[in-house]
């Protein structure tokens, strides 16, 4: 566990003040309104590869795009505001990601390669080098409502939709097995082909590890609705 910080404990302190305030739920939706299709991104589970690859539905070449999180191009709709104009006629689809490979994957990108740690780890108290369990026991300590979408579980984000049959759940380690359907509902609704999953080989290659037991515990204590909801195994 981390040491006891003063300004942790004030930071928490204001979270927990406005605990009613962020709703995690109020996830956001990428539309796209010509072909009625629209994509739940859950980051860490080949959010960039997905946006880039549904570029041409918007005429955009992947080539062309420096930054697909910055673009203004790209359509962006919180979910309580797609869900007014939703209808069955749509087509929504999200893909998860085995939670503890997806928190492994957070702690790398968002703690251990960046020059500086990512403003929110820091907040929390956490430094470049702290160890995976280190990364997890503090996310475990802090409010849910005040945790970054990164670290949320994705069951949280994609609340609003799973009590509709009509979204589709993607497991990101299926790929193989449900690409080509989700190919070709968009050529059926577009008329174009999403081609290969970008970047795929760089989403694998960042999340092989042996779990401890400790930090097995506590992916479960954090991730058990994951668990649960997608039929997951640790």
């Amino acid at each position: 566990m981390l040491t006891t910080m003063p300004r942790m404990q004030k930071l928490k302190a204001k979270f927990e003040v406005r605990l009613g305030i962020r709703d995690n739920t109020n996830t956001w939706t990428i539309p796209f309104f010509g072909p009625k299709i629209c994509y739940i991104p859950i980051p860490k589970a080949a959010n960039t590869s997905m946006r880039y690859s549904l570029l041409p539905l918007l005429n955009i070449a992947p080539s062309d795009v420096h930054d697909v999180h910055k673009d203004n191009r790209i359509p962006k709709m919180r979910s309580s505001g797609f869900l007014q104009t939703y209808d069955p006629s749509w087509f929504v689809f999200s893909i998860v990601r085995h939670p503890a490979a997806r928190a492994y994957s957070a702690y790398k990108d968002k703690l251990l390669r960046p020059t500086v740690p990512f403003r929110r780890l820091s907040e929390m108290g956490l430094k470049k080098r702290d160890t995976f369990e280190t990364f997890l026991s503090a996310l475990q300590d802090w409010p849910i409502k005040a945790l970054n979408d990164h670290f949320l579980p994705q069951s949280e984000l994609l609340s609003r939709f799973l009590p509709a049959s009509e979204i589709s759940v993607y497991k990101l380690e299926d790929v193989g097995e449900w690409w080509k359907t989700l190919d070709g509902e968009t050529f059926a609704r577009s008329g174009l082909n999403l081609g290969a999953l970008r970047n795929l080989n760089e989403t694998n290659k960042s999340v092989e590890k042996e779990f401890s037991h400790a930090e097995k515990s506590i992916i479960h204590d954090l991730y058990h609705r994951d668990f649960e909801t997608f039929g997951y195994q640790l």
